[in-house]
């Protein structure tokens, strides 16, 4: 998941900077760093361990909890990958590299979103017929959809379906308005279906 938002990232910022550079070629040369930096990240950064970072006599207690732990841990982990230092320094390095690269706004370019199926927007190269490529070379600014939009379009697809299947994949589809019970268990088990669907397009996003 790390890899494809960075890689979600840095090729946005491509597409922006290549129609406006001044040296043909510094854009791919630059990201081209960048993608080492940040694999290199990926490879060797620090892993949160709650242990590690708890005072010691909390330490000792936590490794007798191994479910407290645990759940300590992945929320740790959750939070160094949102709002973590080692993240905001390496983008601070790729940053630094892009930096290089000059570029020049005032030149006019025709802004070409594409749309439609996976193949066609979100690939470069033979699935879609090298149309970025193509447009680029004829002078357009190419707008490029990443492929975090495409699982949010997803997700969202998933709670909607979901919504207008409300009455239908629920314990008791005929339920009367007096049965108050079996309502509530219908109302339970839709939640249940829209409730983690709704908190992985927040914590997507």
């Amino acid at each position: 998941m790390n890899a494809l938002n960075l890689g979600d990232i840095v090729n946005e910022i491509a597409y922006q900077l290549r129609p406006y550079e001044v040296v043909p070629g510094a854009t791919d040369r630059a990201t081209d760093r960048i993608v080492d930096e940040l694999s290199d990240f990926l490879r060797t950064r620090p892993v949160f361990e709650i242990l590690e970072h708890s005072p010691g006599w909390l330490s000792a207690r936590l490794a007798k909890k191994r479910k407290l732990k645990d759940t300590l841990n992945t929320l740790g982990k959750v939070r160094e990958h949102l709002y973590g230092k080692p993240y905001a320094d390496a983008l601070a390095r790729c940053r630094d590299i892009l930096s290089e690269i000059q570029i020049d706004r005032l030149r006019v370019k025709p802004a070409v979103k594409v749309i439609g199926e996976f193949w066609a927007q979100l690939t470069e190269g033979d699935g879609n017929f090298n149309m970025f490529s193509f447009l680029e070379a004829e002078g357009a600014h190419v707008l490029v959809d990443s492929v975090g939009n495409w699982v949010m379009y997803l997700m969202h697809q998933a709670k909607a379906v979901a919504t207008e299947k409300r009455r239908l994949d629920v314990p008791h589809p005929h339920a009367a308005w007096w049965e108050i019970k079996k309502r509530l268990l219908n109302e339970l088990s839709f939640q249940k279906k829209r409730i983690p669907l709704a908190l992985g397009e927040r914590i997507w996003a």
